[in-house]
């Protein structure tokens, strides 16, 4: 079993979980790490109804997997489980270590792979030839920090950018805020380029951070379902 594991489960008790529900939606609980024997680890849900927790969720429908998130100082661990037994109604599941996804990693530039439309709008539509102030371009990579993305032209590393990530395929709508250029590398037919954020609301980057849960949680069954064959 991975020593990272190890490591978090003996020095974190409090975590959270997130997986997804019938209808795809992200559902994130907070709970408590009452006991473990790798690989079996013991949860209890912290929240008032754990048949309800905070967004409406059928107790029922239990999730055949989930995401347990460790944080430990400036660090972040995310531990695949599969859930083997429960007792929702008193909030206690029990579940099996699968793997540990994401090794100790700061948790603000935590990120993951992933393709999105992106859209970057400078303040000065004359910037952009044709006036429109407007690059689209396609990410590489995400996280609560920043983007990664590839774009047709260069953008400008001494102004304000506006930028538009599109979630909307991912029930998360399209993110908005402000960011500028900390990286850029030509490529034969594109400009890879790093952006953080400078400006970005609390509730926009708790939306990119829930898409990235997620995207990470679907690229890891995919994982491990190619493992079993």
């Amino acid at each position: 079993m991975d020593q990272t594991a190890n490591t978090f489960l003996d020095s974190v008790r409090e975590g959270s979980l997130s997986f997804l529900d019938h209808e795809g939606a992200v559902i994130c609980l907070p709970c408590v790490v009452t006991a473990h024997d790798l690989p079996s680890v013991d949860l209890e849900l912290q929240v008032d109804d754990p048949g309800e927790g905070p967004v409406n969720w059928n107790q029922e429908q239990l999730p055949d997997e989930c995401l347990l998130h460790l944080i430990r100082g400036n660090h972040l661990a995310c531990l695949l489980l599969a859930i083997t037994d429960s007792q929702t109604g008193e909030g206690q599941w029990r579940g099996v270590v699968v793997e540990t996804f994401v090794k100790e990693q700061q948790r603000r530039y935590f990120r993951v792979q992933t393709s999105l439309l992106v859209e970057a709008k400078y303040f000065n539509p004359e910037f952009v030839k044709g006036g429109s102030g407007v690059i689209t371009g396609t990410s590489i990579n995400l996280s609560g920090g920043g983007v990664l993305a590839s774009f047709p032209l260069p953008l400008r590393e001494d102004t304000g950018i506006r930028l538009s990530i599109d979630l909307s395929g991912h029930k998360q709508g399209t993110v908005t805020c402000l960011a500028r250029v900390v990286r850029l590398g030509p490529r034969q037919d594109s400009y890879e380029t790093a952006l953080q954020f400078t400006d970005i609301q609390e509730s926009a980057q708790d939306r990119i951070i829930q898409f990235c849960l997620a995207e990470q949680r679907r690229q890891l069954r995919s994982r491990v379902r190619l493992a079993g064959h």
